[in-house]
């Protein structure tokens, strides 16, 4: 599931982006360009199409851990984060995507199905 999303560090208030390759209720795994010390709190909006809405939803995250071998892959880091503050409301726009994916998934197979 990749989902475009911007980050900003609490501390400096700059926007970046990246790229979310995961998602469930408690956090997500995403792709970012800069490197970002393990335990940094990061105000995050994740964008998406829930039908034909698009929408974001907006949390408060810390990142959990950090995998920097995928640097010199794709010249992005790799991050663990967990929410650590979501209104009720955005959860339930997460709760819809995840549960939109999940269908589709089992209508249609992992997005490898059939790749030989």
């Amino acid at each position: 599931m990749e989902i475009p999303l911007d980050y900003t560090d609490i501390e400096d208030g700059r926007v970046s982006t990246g790229l979310t390759a995961n998602a469930s209720e408690g956090g997500i795994m995403t792709f970012i360009g800069k490197r970002v010390d393990v335990g940094t709190v990061l105000n995050l909006t994740l964008f998406f199409r829930l039908g034909f809405t698009f929408t974001a939803m907006e949390t408060r995250s810390v990142i959990v851990w950090r995998d920097d071998l995928w640097k010199d892959y794709l010249d992005n880091y790799k991050y663990g984060l967990s929410f650590v503050k979501t209104k009720f409301s955005e959860l339930q726009k997460l709760r819809e995507l995840l549960r939109n994916s999940e269908l589709q998934e089992n209508l249609y197979g992992p997005p490898w199905h059939g790749i030989n």
